[in-house]
């Protein structure tokens, strides 16, 4: 009877120990070369080489209606603001019209690097709106813009070329 313990366990022993190096094996030989770095954060929304990943954040006040002119992945309306009050050219797509306020707190948007936009805040509803906004979606810690817009409010931003905002432009 003991003769059987010791050839069962000799067999499980070996097995295990069988079993143990090819799974080491294996985890050995599977290639890391799949692994893309973005320098931007995790941004799959604006793949082109050249564009930022941007967020415009409600943070209080009154929702409200709001379009963005000059980005690179607007609904397809083009969009120029002539002359443009930044030092880079607002011209590009635009986002038609989207809602800000306590159940759409964020709007994404991409925006080519050293390009410029426009945000516009429609007259309906009345009231003001408290924003934030960004060019580097999903970096730790970014640097946000802060503004309250009022009714019919327009604001103009440059984004350099490591999607960081400068403005607004124009006073």
């Amino acid at each position: 009877m003991k003769n059987y313990q010791f050839l069962y366990i000799l067999c499980f022993c070996l097995v295990s120990l069988s079993y143990g190096c090819e799974k080491a094996e294996l985890q050995k030989s599977i290639p890391n070369d799949t692994v893309q770095i973005d320098p931007r954060g995790n941004c799959i929304d604006c793949p082109g080489m050249d564009e930022c990943c941007c967020i415009i954040e409600w943070t209080g006040g009154d929702p409200g209606y709001f379009s963005i002119c000059g980005t690179s992945d607007g609904d397809a309306a083009t969009c120029e603001i002539d002359p443009s009050p930044c030092e880079n050219d607002i011209d590009g797509l635009q986002h038609s019209m989207f809602f800000l306020g306590p159940n759409d707190l964020t709007h994404n948007f991409c925006m080519n690097e050293n390009a410029a936009f426009q945000i516009y805040r429609f007259a309906s509803p009345s009231g003001a709106t408290s924003v934030r906004f960004h060019c580097r979606r999903n970096q730790f810690n970014p640097s946000w813009t802060t503004e309250t817009f009022n009714e019919e409010d327009r604001s103009s931003y440059d984004v350099d070329g490591s999607c960081i905002l400068e403005g607004p432009c124009g006073g």
